[in-house]
């Protein structure tokens, strides 16, 4: 049953990412336009966010799933698009440290936030992107980490 409630969590983000306001990277990263979101806030992540999925297509990702969680490699040939994904892996593990939960109604997300306590993260930047490793000695959270990850790379 809980791996149905996974699925049915990643269905609902590519569902909704594809209704979300689009948000171009110049608007986002370095832009100096005084109507775009402050970094740091929820409507700035969310709109690195939709910005990412807009641009998917030039996003590579490779995901290997370890013992105890996963190693993911998220690049993009395009700088400011690559600027985007550095921005977005650094808000986000800010936003598990913490405790300020996004996509509060995903099953997947609730737990994450919950049980990011558990988790070790290592990230380092490459030239086109970031490197991250996330693991946990608890099973549970492995589980976790790992439907992230794939979710992430639908």
């Amino acid at each position: 049953m809980k791996t149905i409630v996974v699925v049915v969590g990643l269905v609902l983000l590519v569902g909704c990412a594809a209704k979300g306001p689009v948000v171009e990277p110049k608007e986002v990263v370095g832009s100096g336009e005084t109507d775009a979101p402050k970094a740091g806030t929820l409507a700035y992540d969310k709109s690195v966010w939709f910005a990412l999925l807009e641009h998917h297509k030039s996003i590579r990702r490779e995901i290997k799933h370890l013992p105890n969680g996963v190693e993911a490699t998220t690049e993009s040939d395009d700088p400011k698009v690559a600027a985007m994904i550095k921005d977005h892996t650094m808000a986000m593990q800010k936003r598990v440290r913490t405790k300020a939960a996004v996509r509060v109604w995903d099953p997947v997300f609730v737990d994450l936030f919950k049980n990011g306590h558990l988790v070790t993260m290592q990230y380092t930047e490459t030239e086109k992107g970031v490197r991250i490793v996330e693991t946990s000695d608890d099973p549970e959270t492995v589980v976790l980490l790992k439907s992230h990850a794939e979710g992430v790379s639908e």
